[in-house]
């Protein structure tokens, strides 16, 4: 990645890639449909918004290139809060082991010391 004083640079940059043609999308094509008494998940739009967000993924990829477990498990958290209604059990088993991991790096740092 680049120096520390570019990454608001390559923040906007990734957003203006992102976020312009997600909002095309959803205002174009509903994420969820009614298929009898529940609401399905559309993949038409679900493939179309994964397509939009390629930047973003590639950036995560590079983040992820060798990251930290306190990360990951932050990362994890993050996603399944965003989804709680449709992962409630995994919200909690996330935020377990990310309060966790980061109680155990504190440990790890004071042993090295």
């Amino acid at each position: 990645m680049k120096k520390p004083k570019y990454y608001f640079t390559i923040g906007i940059a990734v957003l203006l890639s992102v976020l312009p043609a997600a909002i095309a999308t959803l205002s174009y094509f509903p994420i969820w449909r009614a298929k009898g008494g529940a609401a399905i998940l559309s993949g038409f739009t679900v493939l179309l918004l994964l397509l939009c967000t390629a930047p973003l993924i590639k950036l995560i990829k590079k983040i992820l290139a060798s990251p930290s477990i306190l990360f990951v498990w932050l990362a994890v958290f993050l996603l399944f809060f965003l989804l709680r209604e449709i992962a409630d059990e995994m919200t909690v088993i996330s935020f377990v082991g990310f309060i966790s991991n980061a109680a155990a790096a504190v440990l790890f740092k004071i042993a090295e010391r």
